[in-house]
């Protein structure tokens, strides 16, 4: 994975400015859903020892339509919230103008990070990609 190349795509996808702000430029990359998230649904789903085990679906964390382009500063003062946590109604609208324009699963259609996850997994299995 190569962030300059998927940092790239985000910037033609969103645009130059940070997705939150609106104001700065964009230099970093920030997951919808998070990697520590994700790891540990893998954790879960290595576990032996679980009487009745259920494969919990994960995708990449560098999934493209799990990134969002933000600036350095929203990035460093939302790391640890949802996005839905950080961003307001407004925000997340303007976000999805650019998302349905390129096909992504909009923000506002799910209510919860959760729900935003197990979406994008439905989807990726109905277009046969890989995670």
């Amino acid at each position: 994975m190569n962030k300059i190349k998927k940092l790239a795509q985000l910037l033609e996808i969103y645009g130059t400015k940070c997705t939150i702000c609106n104001i700065n430029m964009a230099d970093s990359i920030r997951p919808i859903v998070p990697h520590n998230c994700l790891k540990t649904l893998r954790q879960i789903n290595k576990r032996k020892s679980r009487a009745n085990a259920r494969v919990l679906p994960v995708f990449s964390t560098w999934q493209i339509q799990n990134l969002l382009s933000v600036c350095r500063q929203c990035l460093d003062r939302t790391v640890h919230q949802s996005i839905y946590e950080c961003c307001t109604k407004v925000v997340l609208t303007r976000i999805d103008e650019k998302r349905l324009a390129v096909g992504y699963i909009l923000l506002e259609s799910v209510v919860n990070q959760r729900q935003f996850r197990m979406a994008l997994v439905r989807k990726l299995n109905l277009e046969g990609r890989s995670y």
